[in-house]
């Protein structure tokens, strides 16, 4: 659990919005039509893609990232005002140590690495002992703004989350998985890219917020047994943690990361079932961001917040707060409360 901090700027960058504006009004409008893709072709399967038009498809999963995560953040540090100065703690989830990727996509995902060229990028330094880049998927925004929020007394803070499922390797595995939504699979999804920043301050700060993060938790789920398959225990015990920092039952707007997969949408589905004074289906809204962005990844987190904030900001949000749900592909679960400012 956390106290609460101010987010001082936002900044996203994906196939259908160069900024967060852009992006929230897109996913909201519901517009998305995934695209062929040669790389999928390759392993016979016939699936479409989220991806970027502005990229070439020659530019694969790294590169990619970059590109999104440096267009995000210089977003986020503009609108929160943050001048060129003293090295800045940025925190950056990316995707699970377990997604398939060339060695040579994956060389570039090591943190050091990946900083290295994120800095490059921004044309700002980064304070590399307070820094960190971590393969963490899904749960990576929520487990590193935890980490981010012992930061702020040194200054605003960068967190985000980037990813793209764009190289060979990584789609190849995926088909083989039968984790692709096409006609002959029903419970896959549409994979998809982009990057989303925020910028904290401290609630002691005098800058203007554009929300507050009001609660974050995480952790590992139990080991899983054939006697005691454990569902959705952890994800239960933190909604319940951190719902209640919101301080309304039921609570009025919920995002879970499900995106269509069974064993996904079956641990959500005991989640709220355990949860069920604070989910309530017939009063909660369910927002399920990933039928309209498709699979994001370890951006999930930070495009479901930016998606928030500026619901929040332009006032089409269906109440002043928000829970986000995010699950790994791993053991990692993390859950994260936004109110709007006041």
């Amino acid at each position: 659990m956390s106290v609460p901090a101010k987010v001082l700027g936002v900044g996203a960058s994906t196939p259908f919005g160069l900024d967060a504006r852009q992006t929230a009004m897109f996913v909201r409008a519901a517009k998305l039509v995934p695209r062929r893709d040669p790389l999928v072709e390759r392993a016979d399967v016939e699936a479409g893609t989220a991806r970027a038009v502005r990229l070439a498809d020659e530019l694969l999963a790294v590169d990619r990232m970059l590109a999104f995560a440096s267009e995000a953040a210089e977003e986020a540090l503009t609108q929160a005002e943050v001048a060129l100065g003293p090295p800045l703690a940025v925190f950056v989830a990316l995707p699970e140590a377990t997604r398939a990727y060339t060695d040579e996509q994956a060389d570039k995902l090591r943190s050091r690495e990946f900083l290295d060229e994120l800095e490059r990028r921004l044309g700002r330094p980064i304070d590399r002992v307070r820094s960190e880049a971590v393969r963490l998927g899904h749960a990576g925004f929520a487990i590193l703004l935890e980490r981010a929020l012992a930061q702020l007394s040194h200054g605003p803070v960068l967190v985000g989350g980037a990813d793209s499922f764009h190289d060979p390797a990584c789609l190849a595995s995926l088909a083989e998985q039968r984790r692709l939504l096409c006609e002959s699979i029903h419970d896959g999804y549409i994979p998809s890219e982009g990057a989303a920043f925020v910028v904290l301050g401290p609630p002691s700060t005098d800058r203007s917020a554009i929300a507050r993060i009001v609660g974050v938790a995480s952790g590992l789920e139990p080991e899983k047994t054939v006697e005691e398959p454990r569902i959705a225990e952890l994800a239960t015990e933190l909604i319940r943690r951190v719902g209640s920092s919101l301080g309304s039952s039921p609570l009025p707007w919920v995002l879970p990361d499900v995106n269509g997969e069974r064993h996904r949408v079956k641990e959500w589905s005991f989640a709220c079932l355990r949860n069920k004074k604070l989910i309530d289906i017939d009063r909660t809204r369910e927002e399920r961001l990933c039928q309209e962005a498709g699979e994001l990844g370890a951006a999930t987190g930070a495009v479901y917040s930016a998606f928030v904030i500026e619901a929040f900001v332009t006032g089409f949000a269906p109440a002043s707060s928000a829970l986000i749900v995010l699950a790994s592909d791993g053991d990692e679960r993390a859950v994260l409360a936004l109110e709007a400012a006041s």
